[in-house]
Order: structure tokens, then C-alpha cells, then sequence
């Protein structure tokens, strides 16, 4: 014979299952926008690191080839 489960354990497992989901959720969607954040700055400063050296090339040849 199955027992009904009781409506106070029920609600219990709903309250503590939607804690943990906001959790999980709440980590990914924390992990995921870090890491995409760092990932843009670090791209950024290297292109225009690498921006800087090509103009610092380009003057240096120009000044170069005017002597």
C-alpha cells in the first residue's frame, strides 16, 4: 500500500530544492559573467598593445626613411 507523502515534508523538499536551484544558478550565471568580463579586458589591452607597437613601428620607419 502507498502512503501519500505529507503535505509538511513536501513542502519542505520544494523550499530546499528552490534554495539550491537560486544557488546554482546563481554561481553559473556569476561564473560565466566573470570570466567572460576578464576575457574582453585581457583581448582589449592586447589589441591595443599591439596597436601602440604598430605605430611606434611605423613612426620609427618613417623617421628613418626621411634621413
Amino acid at each position: 500500500m502507498a502512503y501519500p507523502p505529507p503535505k509538511r515534508g513536501y513542502l519542505g523538499n520544494l523550499l530546499v530544492g528552490g534554495a539550491l536551484l537560486a544557488f546554482v544558478a546563481g554561481t553559473y550565471w556569476k561564473t560565466l559573467h566573470n570570466v567572460s568580463s576578464d576575457d574582453l579586458e585581457r583581448e582589449l589591452e592586447r589589441e591595443i598593445a599591439e596597436e601602440e607597437r604598430r605605430q611606434r613601428r611605423a613612426e620609427a620607419a618613417a623617421t628613418a626613411a626621411k634621413q
